[in-house]
Order: C-alpha cells, then sequence, then structure tokens
C-alpha cells in the first residue's frame, strides 16, 4: 500500500527529481513504521524511481529527456503489438464498452480533472483495448491497474 501511494506521487510529480526524502517523515505523513517504507523504498529503487545513498539516504531519481523518449519509444511499440493482437478479436460489446471509456475520459479531461480521468483509462487498459477477449488474465494483473 505504501509502495503504490509513493509510487504515485513520484509519478506525478508531488515529490521532484532530486529531492532528498526523510524516511522518518515518509513513514509519518503514510502512517506505516519505517520497515515497510523501507521495503517500499526497496522496491521503487528497483523501478529507477529513487536512488539510494549512503547513510540510509534516498533521493527522488531525475529523469532526462532521453529517458522520457525511450520509455515512450517502448510504450509505443507495446501498444501497437498490444493492438494488432486484441482488435480482431474485440466484439461489438467490447467496442461499446471501450468508446463509453473513452467518452467518460473526454469530459474529464474537459473539465481538467486528472484525477478522475485515471479511472476510465486504466478500466480501458486493463479490460478493454488491450485485455478483452484476447488476454482476459490482464484484467486481473496489477502491473496494468
Amino acid at each position: 500500500m505504501v509502495h503504490a501511494r509513493l509510487r504515485d506521487a513520484l509519478i506525478r510529480g508531488e515529490l521532484e527529481a532530486g529531492q532528498v526524502l526523510s524516511q522518518v517523515q515518509l513513514a509519518e505523513r503514510s502512517g506505516v513504521s519505517r520497515t515497510p517504507l523501507r521495503e517500499a523504498l526497496r522496491l521503487l529503487e528497483r523501478e529507477g524511481l529513487v536512488v539510494s545513498e549512503p547513510r540510509r539516504r534516498v533521493r527522488v531519481a531525475p529523469f532526462s529527456m532521453e529517458d522520457l523518449e525511450q520509455i515512450y519509444a517502448v510504450r509505443i511499440s507495446l501498444e501497437i503489438l498490444a493492438l494488432r493482437l486484441t482488435v480482431p478479436r474485440l466484439t461489438d460489446e467490447a467496442i461499446a464498452h471501450i468508446a463509453d471509456l473513452e467518452q467518460t475520459m473526454r469530459r474529464h479531461a474537459e473539465n481538467r480533472d486528472y484525477d478522475a480521468w485515471h479511472e476510465p483509462h486504466r478500466a480501458r487498459c486493463a479490460t478493454g483495448t488491450f485485455a478483452l477477449p484476447a488476454w482476459p488474465w490482464l484484467a486481473t494483473t496489477r502491473g496494468w491497474r
């Protein structure tokens, strides 16, 4: 739970690149002891979102423009493959469901409610374009949420 909350904060930019993270403050703010916090930080380090330093200091990892370009190049390639494998198998019902989710996303974007926008986006990825009937197991895979 603490891992997911910290990960979201890092991805949303709530913690700035290069910022030193106080384990004591993070533990208090998250309502957990330092042991689960340290485990969450280890997971975040493996994901490349934080960098451990001597004396148990942890810093938010910086992302360069080159890093972001590489991430998006891989993401685009994977999404194209997922679409190529999934679209031929979509039912009319699935397409209608995806269209409803897209409309909800559009409405939230127009209202600049980006927090609300993420829910139908995740639903579309988990049960929509990429998971319907080609890979039903994706709907239960945590990595797609």
